[in-house]
């Protein structure tokens, strides 16, 4: 036990300090540009750089608090709109989606209100990210919640090749990830999605497409009046 916390503390410092310090000097050297650069064309992709970094900068601090939580009490909730967080997080992903020409349809305009943490961000985050990868180029991501009772269920559904289903129920456990020709990636990002659904009391799951080919990805979060 004591050994384990010693290694969390020092990945924890990696990351405060080896990680979070360099991230933070690109931040300034962006900003000194964007104040001297003319040109509007320059100013804008230096914009989308800064956007791309303080998110980063703010995963790195995300995960040094994640890592010093010693249990879910530690976590602190609010009464937020999912719907306004998938909004957010589909716009910053506006580049990615556009080199692939991909549409995403969020299919609802109400108002559904969960008990969350701001770390849910990620973990919706992660599974955009995942469908971006796996989709092909021109198609159509579907974003849509579905009543489950005492809980919204958030689903992300895809146009690609699909998952088997053997290889179903592992894909949200560390480095699961089935290798894909031309896609890099550890498969973190769906235990991380776990992680984070689980803190929230919640579950994550895969299904097949039922309107074709693809996968929907799916996450339940506990609803709030």
């Amino acid at each position: 036990m004591e050994k384990s916390n010693q290694f969390k503390d020092t990945f924890t410092d990696i990351i405060r300090h080896d990680l979070l310090n360099p991230v933070t000097v690109v931040d300034g050297y962006t900003k000194l540009l964007i104040k001297k650069e003319q040109d509007d064309n320059k100013v804008h992709l230096l914009n989308k750089i800064q956007s791309s970094n303080n998110k980063v900068i703010e995963l790195l601090e995300n995960a040094t608090e994640f890592a010093k939580l010693e249990n879910i009490d530690n976590v602190e909730f609010e009464n937020r709109d999912i719907i306004e967080i998938i909004k957010k997080v589909v716009n910053d992903f506006q580049y990615q989606l556009n080199s692939k020409n991909l549409k995403v349809e969020i299919l609802t305009d109400k108002k559904h209100l969960c008990k969350i943490n701001s770390m849910v961000e990620q973990a919706f985050a992660n599974l955009l990210s995942n469908a971006i990868k796996y989709s092909p180029d021109n198609s159509t991501i579907k974003v849509y919640v579905e009543d489950e009772g005492h809980y919204w269920k958030i689903n992300v559904a895809d146009f690609g090749a699909g998952i088997p289903d053997e290889d179903k129920p592992h894909l949200f456990d560390r480095f699961s990830r089935k290798d894909k020709k031309g896609i890099k990636g550890t498969g973190f990002g769906l235990a991380i999605v776990k992680m984070i659904v689980h803190i929230h009391g919640g579950e994550v799951g895969v299904t097949d497409n039922s309107e074709g080919n693809g996968s929907v990805f799916w996450f339940t979060l506990e609803k709030r009046v």
